[in-house]
């Protein structure tokens, strides 16, 4: 009788335990009430503790990955315009928003850049504005810093393992830790890369030609700093650099220039498609 009510004792606090650990894991989210109902179902199912215990870890491994998977869908949702089709962009070529674009931001930007991080919605706000007429590249320039060079290093290897688009939510969540120490490779991961791949690809060092290419191709047309961005025509291939963290209406205003200036010009078309000018 003792043995049995010891047992009983013991699948109550795992119950009691558990159900206080979910309770503050998921308190305040909208499916607290159901995560407690599929718990309740296990704690009634188990016919002994070492059951009980076992279902409970599976019930909890379950939440988890729903959880990770919840979390990566929304830190994608605000990239959907990162197309993973090599459709209009070269392998490599980090795109957001339309490849036939009449015009393209091309910044060349530091991770561990204070003014970079400050800059870094300005462009996006107007790619999402400009209803296709506009799009961004992003190519790494990591001149500040080692940190400066994993970071980036791990953005291309990212790239590559996992595509355009997670490419640009590790940019986004690398510039929402400045100046911290990043677990990389959980990052990756979290965004759903192949860890052994990811980590393969940063051991080699498979990018870094890439990167130094990158830094001299900014130097070679004037951007010595960063964030240093060139508004590209891509109809007539006329090209203005702006430096630093412009605001929205310096870039919309050069635009409208080019623009213009072709109109009364009347030139004909003399670059399609996205940087034929920074093409490598």
């Amino acid at each position: 009788m003792g043995d049995k009510n010891s047992s009983k004792r013991v699948v109550i606090a795992l119950a009691v335990t558990c159900a206080t650990v979910v309770g503050g894991m998921f308190y305040q989210s909208y499916q607290t009430q159901k995560r407690m109902d599929e718990l309740a179902q296990t704690v009634q199912s188990a016919t002994s503790p070492e059951r009980l215990q076992a279902s409970i870890e599976t019930t909890l491994a379950d939440i988890r990955t729903r959880e990770a998977d919840q979390a990566r869908q929304q830190m994608f949702e605000g990239y959907q315009a990162a197309s993973d089709s090599l459709e209009g962009r070269k392998a490599g070529q980090h795109i957001y928003g339309s490849t036939k674009a009449r015009f393209t931001l091309v910044e060349f930007a530091d991770t561990q850049c204070g003014y970079c991080k400050r800059f870094h919605e300005t462009p996006k706000q107007i790619v999402d504005a400009s209803g296709g007429a506009v799009n961004w590249e992003y190519k790494n320039m990591p001149i500040l810093s080692s940190t400066s060079q994993v970071q980036a290093h791990a953005l291309e290897c990212v790239s590559e393992v996992k595509g355009n688009q997670a490419f640009w939510v590790m940019l986004d969540q690398l510039y929402k830790q400045p100046g911290q120490e990043v677990d990389l490779n959980g990052l990756a991961t979290r965004l759903g890369a192949n860890s052994g791949a990811f980590k393969q690809c940063m051991t080699e060092r498979r990018h870094m030609d890439k990167l130094q290419q990158s830094v001299a191709l900014a130097k070679s047309n004037g951007a010595n700093g960063t964030p240093a961005t060139f508004v590209v025509d891509n109809k007539t291939g006329q090209r203005i650099l702006l430096g630093g963290a412009q605001p929205m209406e310096a870039f919309l205003s050069v635009m409208r220039r080019l623009q213009r200036q072709d109109e009364e010009e009347g030139k004909d078309p003399k670059a399609t498609g996205a940087l034929l000018i920074f093409s490598e």
